[in-house]
């Protein structure tokens, strides 16, 4: 916290990406090998690796951000998931054989279908939540760990409210709930036990919005590089943490260019250079 505070008081300073594309490409490798091998399994193994060479790169006043997650815990969290899929699954089997003969075979279908998209609906939340809470707990820099402490019942009436009025709006509606949202994870994401902020009108973000999707499409997609760069950039010079903010100045004339960078290595290297095209794209972030 000590040396967090003596920055904020100085001079701004950059983060550094230190990863290099042939390393990368190693772990990719090894990773795709190992899990075609074990029919998938050692995916999980692999990506955590992946995420913490990323981590490992990814540095602030000399210190690197880590990653403590294991394969194991997430290969456990996805057969959690594939059970209650399946459990889901039956119970749908089930439901739609009694509905089909209560009330026909058309009928039903409509009725579970709208059952199956308010229950994905209602979960996502929660899903969301989790994967918050996982990630960040697993996730420290200079030893320290970061949180989540946002809770699913109250993320979960924000979520289902802003999906509402978005579409009650015909997604009008959409910028006050991006807003809303990413303001209540801001706030409920700690370094240690100090809450990061986000400050930011929702208005400014539906003008760039309205520009942003004309001017993509009169340019038949060409100005959308630039309309990421202002969303880019709106966010993170909205952050705040404690005395401090974030600042960014990335351009659509950088994310245009690395595009073109991008396509060319990929045609030339017939896909292979996929490694250092992530790199690339990473280390301009």
């Amino acid at each position: 916290d000590t040396s967090l505070e003596q920055t904020q008081s100085s001079a701004p300073l950059n983060f550094t990406f230190t990863a290099k594309g042939g390393d990368f490409f190693g772990i990719a490798i090894k990773n795709i090998f190992l899990s075609i091998l074990t029919l998938g399994i050692y995916w999980f193994w692999g990506k955590v690796e992946i995420t913490k060479y990323l981590y490992n790169n990814t540095r602030f006043q000399n210190h690197n951000f880590d990653y403590h997650a294991t394969g194991k815990e997430r290969f456990i969290g996805f057969l959690k998931a594939v059970g209650i899929l399946l459990v889901y699954g039956i119970f749908i089997g089930i439901l739609s054989w009694v509905l089909g003969k209560a009330i026909g075979e058309q009928t039903a279908q409509t009725i579970l279908g709208l059952f199956s998209y308010l229950v994905f609906f209602s979960v996502l939340p929660f899903i969301i939540i989790g994967a918050l809470r996982f990630r960040l707990s697993r996730t420290s820099f200079n030893g320290i760990r970061f949180q989540f402490l946002g809770e699913p019942k109250e993320f979960t009436i924000l979520f289902l409210k802003s999906l509402g009025l978005t579409i009650i709006t015909f997604g009008i509606y959409y910028p006050w709930a991006i807003a809303a949202i990413a303001t209540y994870i801001a706030r409920n994401a700690l370094y240690g036990n100090h809450a990061f902020d986000l400050r930011i009108k929702a208005e400014e973000l539906f003008f760039m919005f309205i520009k942003g999707i004309l001017l993509s499409f009169v340019t038949c997609g060409i100005y959308s590089f630039w309309f990421r760069a202002n969303i880019h950039n709106f966010f993170w010079n909205n952050y705040y943490f404690q005395n401090g903010k974030t600042n960014s100045n990335l351009s659509g004339d950088i994310l245009f260019v690395t595009f073109l960078k991008s396509v060319g290595l990929l045609a030339i290297t017939c896909g292979w250079g996929f490694a250092w095209v992530f790199i690339m794209n990473q280390k301009v972030i």
